[in-house]
């Protein structure tokens, strides 16, 4: 019930890729960066935006996220 995602740059297509999997995930740790790193790298920003508003953010530094699911 815990992903902890350092893929470098890859955690978009994971999120896209788990789909409904995600409904039984609690907590995600994922590593970002607002800055191109890796090529066709999404930002944090486009990161969030596929979470619904059952996620919410518990934890933020500047290369990583914690968010969680709320129930």
């Amino acid at each position: 019930d815990f992903i902890w995602a350092d893929i470098q740059g890859s955690e978009f297509e994971m999120i896209v890729g788990a789909g409904d999997m995600l409904n039984n995930i609690n907590m995600m740790l994922l590593e970002y960066s607002n800055h191109e790193i890796y090529k066709g790298q999404k930002n944090l920003d486009s990161i969030l935006s596929l979470f619904d508003d059952n996620w919410e953010v518990i934890m933020q530094t500047p290369t990583d996220i914690l968010i969680k699911q709320k129930q």
